[in-house]
């Protein structure tokens, strides 16, 4: 009776063991996912993107890229050619969110470059953009970048910039207030759909019109597959609290039959392509929508 005791308290001493062991490596292995998902957060950097309505050539965009960069780094000088100012200064203020953090950005007294003056100090500037590039990487995971088709990636990221933003009294405000704060207008509202597709290597332009009552209204034009449409987000929050597809993918004459003018630009002052693909006509009228194998599979 006594070994059979003593067999028993070595084979519980053993499981004992082993499962401090299994312990020890679920905690290892744990602690080692958790490093790599910090490791990949932190890789996550931002795309730099315009608006798909301007077509600089590669002397201008390089100089862009270079602005931006700057910024995203807290660098307070900034060197490209003074020739490409105004074309440079398009992109940034009509394309680039972070601009909201620049007090400003003025010519070196010996003209070889430009000095930036940030609203904080280069410390707490470098700390805003790391939080809206960690914010941006968040949400783009949530709209499925990577994982799935241009179609459901514009449906997702709609959605989302229609149902995580709440009207805000300030007509001037940007896609930074709409990511970081969660609040704005219909320019920020659609600026927030633009950068996202745009950071899916997607075309989206901004569009900036009226109603037929004359209210200032901003939509997007975006590329699913070869073709154009109008984007609303802002009205979708308005009708449907985001939860329907009325506004998304648009043709010209659903966006003038909608209670818009016929007039409307793009910030290249460049004519929009033409919208007259009609297939999303029949989401129109949905209540609410899920993806489902690849998908939108809509309830009526």
């Amino acid at each position: 009776m006594k070994k059979v005791k003593k067999i028993v308290s070595v084979f519980l001493c053993l499981c004992l063991i082993s499962s401090v062991f299994c312990s020890c490596s679920n905690n290892k292995n744990e602690e080692e996912t958790k490093n790599d998902e910090v490791t990949q957060e932190q890789s996550f950097s931002l795309e730099i993107t315009y608006d798909s309505s301007f077509s600089p050539n590669e002397s201008v965009l390089r100089a862009y890229k270079t602005l931006c960069n700057a910024v995203i780094n807290g660098k307070t000088e900034v060197q490209f050619a003074s020739e490409m100012q105004e074309e440079v200064f398009q992109l940034y203020y009509s394309g680039f969110p972070l601009r909201v953090l620049v007090d400003s950005i003025d010519t070196k007294e010996d003209k070889t470059g430009y000095v930036i003056k940030y609203k904080n100090s280069v410390d707490e500037h470098k700390a805003l953009v790391g939080e809206f590039t960690e914010k941006i990487g968040q949400i783009l995971d949530l709209c499925g970048k990577g994982s799935v088709s241009d179609e459901i990636f514009a449906a997702n990221a709609y959605k989302y910039a229609a149902t995580h933003i709440s009207p805000s009294s300030d007509e001037a405000s940007t896609v930074y207030d709409a990511v970081m704060y969660g609040e704005g207008m219909s320019a920020a509202f659609a600026g927030l759909f633009e950068y996202l597709l745009q950071q899916n290597n997607m075309n989206a332009i901004h569009v900036i019109g009226s109603e037929k009552s004359s209210s200032f209204w901003s939509w997007s034009i975006a590329q699913i597959e070869g073709a154009y449409f109008h984007f609303d987000p802002y009205s979708e929050y308005l009708v449907t609290q985001g939860e329907g597809l009325k506004y998304f993918g648009e043709t010209d004459d659903d966006r003038i039959n909608d209670f818009m003018s016929e007039s409307f630009r793009t910030p290249s002052n460049v004519s929009p392509p033409i919208c007259d693909d009609d297939r999303y006509n029949a989401v129109r009228n949905c209540k609410s929508w899920t993806v489902e194998n690849s998908t939108i599979i809509i309830s009526e």
